[in-house]
């Protein structure tokens, strides 16, 4: 079986969602590498493990889909293309060769999770007693480019950035950056910081990319108050398939306005700031993990963050459109350990949250942010604060999201920390989430909701085990109107294994109660959250403990 990593945009993914379209990759977008991994006939530990990579968008919403692709050989390499779709996506495998220029196969979903790969007749590439469980462990994505610049910390001083004689630092190849590029880091550590300016931005249609040549072998390590990768002011920048790490105070990578940012495949752990945080437009998060971030800094940060998003008012006739997007990330044991100057609380710490896209902090000039946001198939678990939270933003859907015993802090008593929060918005909807406190937290409630206007929480599934405990602390004028009603919360999840750390697995194995056979989709799939496993690259820093309190 196969959960091939493919990104499907068209009529049929945007049918999909209730109140905003899925999110479509931009034209052109080719894959520079795609692992491949057979890992025999264990099926079942194929299901407790989670993998990178994501299921194609077509296969989710369709269990019977047979899908014809074909390779082609084409002037940016061979590439995947799926017959009357918008797919580019090039092939460059290793434990399985999908065969040379013209080689026909088909994607045949058998089950939920469960798809076979075959030859253009139909018949498998291999045939064994069982199914074979495929899989596609890294997926990073980058833009076409003009030319390739390379970095490598083994090489010698005074390199210019060709394969012959590569850069030894990053911020030498960024610094000279120019529409187009794509940055490709060896494996190693490097001790320094990466700034992306406007003078070294991208373009609509040539992107900077800057991406581990070997993903998430390549490990950038700051040490001061700043990111370790900072976006000021910068556009159309990818950044793709790296670990980053702050011993510092200082964010893992932050985003100082600007617009159109994908964000891909990262690993960030450990940082005293925040893991991912960014505050512009067209901002795309995918397929991260955030782990142990923002304990050491007083600016109350989070995993993943999007804050105060900033954009042009609609324009006369102009409709919101989808433009921020988290989706397939985890987030985990994020939390924040220092009060800022004159607090009694802290207030973040939250695993994932939209936060003031309505610009009312930090004295703000910008109007509120008019478009939509997607957040979907994230793994939240163990925060201090909130698992999703949305503050003081608005037009947000959040469906197929995993929390599980977050509200964890000690220091954030009565700061409206949940295991979902919704504070002042308006027209915000959950669907199909799976969101469990379990017995020891004993803390804040599943929901809470504030002063909000137009929220809707439908076929979720909330499980308090707490006896006589309500399900939402719920607090303003939308207090009296909240329903719970279309939800389920006498039903609780198995999960495989519910450890707050890298060993958890959130697949569920089954349920205790009676899940309505008209319930569709609950909770993150498995198979589209990245691994938890720690790259050996951030291994070898030693210790991934707690920070001290």
């Amino acid at each position: 079986m196969l959960a091939i990593a493919l990104f499907l945009g068209g009529a049929v993914a945007a049918a999909a969602l209730e109140s905003a379209a899925l999110p479509a990759l931009p034209a052109g977008l080719v894959a520079d590498k795609a692992y491949a991994v057979i890992d025999g006939c264990q099926g079942l530990a194929l299901q407790a493990e989670a993998n990178l990579g994501a299921v194609a968008q077509l296969i989710t919403l369709s269990d019977s889909l047979t899908q014809r692709f074909v390779l082609r050989q084409t002037p940016g390499g061979v590439q995947l293309e799926a017959i009357a779709l918008p797919l580019r996506l090039r092939a460059v495998a290793e434990g399985l060769q999908f065969g040379t220029q013209g080689d026909d196969f088909t994607v045949n979903a058998r089950g939920p999770g469960q798809y076979e790969l075959g030859r253009a007749d139909g018949t498998p590439f291999l045939s064994t007693p069982c199914a074979q469980p495929w899989r596609i462990e890294q997926f990073p994505v980058v833009s076409p480019t003009r030319r390739s610049v390379w970095v490598d910390i083994a090489a010698p001083g005074g390199g210019d950035g060709t394969r012959a004689k590569p850069y030894n630092a990053i911020q030498a190849a960024v610094g000279k950056a120019r529409p187009g590029d794509y940055i490709r880091v060896a494996p190693g550590i490097y001790r320094e910081t990466v700034l992306f300016t406007r003078a070294t931005s991208g373009t609509k249609d040539a992107w900077v990319v800057l991406a581990a040549s070997e993903p998430l072998r390549t490990l950038i390590l700051g040490s001061g108050e700043g990111p370790v990768i900072d976006l000021r002011q910068a556009h159309h920048i990818e950044i793709n398939g790296l670990a980053l790490n702050n011993s510092g105070t200082g964010d893992c990578l932050f985003g100082r306005g600007g617009t159109h940012h994908r964000i891909i495949g990262l690993y960030v752990a450990n940082c005293g700031g925040g893991g991912i945080g960014l505050t512009g437009d067209y901002e795309y998060v995918e397929g991260n993990v955030a782990a142990r971030n923002a304990k050491r800094s007083v600016w109350q940060n989070s995993g993943i963050s999007i804050w105060q998003a900033k954009a042009s008012p609609l324009r006369k006739g102009e409709k919101p459109e989808l433009r921020l997007i988290v989706r397939r990330n985890a987030s985990f044991l994020n939390d924040n350990l220092v009060l800022a100057p004159g607090s009694t609380i802290v207030t973040d710490g939250n695993g994932i949250i939209l936060d003031d896209a309505r610009n009312t902090q930090a004295g703000s000039k910008w109007a509120p942010y008019p478009h939509r946001a997607l957040v979907e198939q994230n793994l939240v678990f163990g925060n201090g604060g909130s698992g999703l939270r949305v503050f003081r933003s608005d037009r947000v859907t959040l469906r197929y999201n995993t929390t599980y015993a977050n509200d964890r802090s000690k220091l954030a008593r009565g700061s409206g920390q949940a295991e979902i929060g919704t504070n002042e918005c308006f027209d915000c909807y959950w669907t199909g989430n799976l969101a469990v406190k379990p017995m020891v937290q004993g803390r804040q409630r599943i929901v809470f909701d504030y002063n909000t206007r137009n929220v809707r929480y439908l076929d979720n599934v909330f499980f308090d085990p707490r006896p006589d405990i309500a399900l939402a602390h719920r607090e303003g004028p939308s207090a009296a109107s909240l329903d719970l009603s279309r939800n389920i919360s006498d039903t609780e999840p198995v999960f495989a294994r519910p450890e707050l750390d890298e060993t958890a697995s959130f697949v569920v194995l089954g349920w205790k109660g009676r899940v309505p056979a008209t319930l569709g989709q609950i909770g993150a799939r498995p198979e589209l959250i990245p691994s938890l496993k720690r790259p050996d690259v951030l291994k070898r820093l030693g210790d991934f403990g707690e920070a001290p309190q």
